[in-house]
């Protein structure tokens, strides 16, 4: 074993497991097999597999609840009576929304991956059988 191979590379499912894994962690295919042997991965492709997406309502909604957090110290700290709270209300709505939409977008892209997942493990085992 080469020591660049940290894990290997389910050869239905294409899921990384760690080196020491003798099956895969996802649909339990041995990984040794000798019809379809797991795919070696280097440290940096088996990181690529965990990189998260990034989702940018769910920063703008980080930045919309700070905006309302900040008038609220605002507000606390100059106690002006006449403040308009609709600002507040405004920012709290919009971290909300965005961060519904967010959520939405993950939900999206997880169902487009294993979409893509049953497509490939279909075709595998067509290919293999």
């Amino acid at each position: 074993m080469s020591k660049n191979i940290i894990g290997y590379a389910c050869s239905i499912c294409g899921t990384p497991n760690p080196e020491s894994a003798t099956y895969c962690v996802k649909c339990g295919t041995w990984l040794f097999d000798t019809e379809r042997e797991a795919k070696p991965l280097t440290k940096k492709e088996y990181q690529q597999y965990f990189k998260k997406e990034k989702n940018p309502y769910r920063r703008m909604a980080f930045w919309q609840a700070w905006f309302a957090v900040l008038f609220i110290y605002d507000l606390a700290i100059k106690s002006q009576s006449s403040f308009d709270w609709t600002l507040i209300v405004y920012f709290v709505g919009l971290a909300v929304y965005n961060m519904r939409l967010g959520n939405g977008l993950v939900k999206k892209q997880s169902e487009e991956q294993s979409e893509e997942l049953k497509k490939e493990r279909a075709l595998k085992m067509t290919q293999a059988g």
